[in-house]
């Protein structure tokens, strides 16, 4: 269980719902399900030959003068200490009357 206190206003409880990942899980299958249901056997053919296109562009190591141009840092590139990012919370209250 978590809990987050603020101030003396009030105290929110969170507890983890041990049922979500299965409920979502089912729901997704259950739309994976309607979409498929709804494909023709080209569509699914068309879709077997993208995925496996795919997964072996995936696969496929990047050529070196890909991998030159990814931009790299080294350790001395990190500052030891971090850095102080001022910040400013500004509440506005906007009042209407009838």
């Amino acid at each position: 269980m978590y809990s987050n206190c603020i101030s003396d206003t009030g105290c929110f409880l969170f507890q983890p719902d041990p049922e979500k990942a299965s409920r979502d899980e089912a729901a997704e299958r259950e739309i994976l399900e309607k979409v498929k249901a709804s494909m023709t056997e080209e569509d699914l053919a068309e879709l077997a030959h993208a995925t496996q296109e795919l997964r072996l562009k995936q696969e496929t190591p990047d050529p070196p003068e890909a991998l030159r141009s990814v931009p790299s840092l080294s350790l001395l590139d990190i500052p030891k200490e971090p850095l102080h990012v001022p910040t400013e919370v500004i509440v506005k209250l906007l009042v209407f009357c009838a």
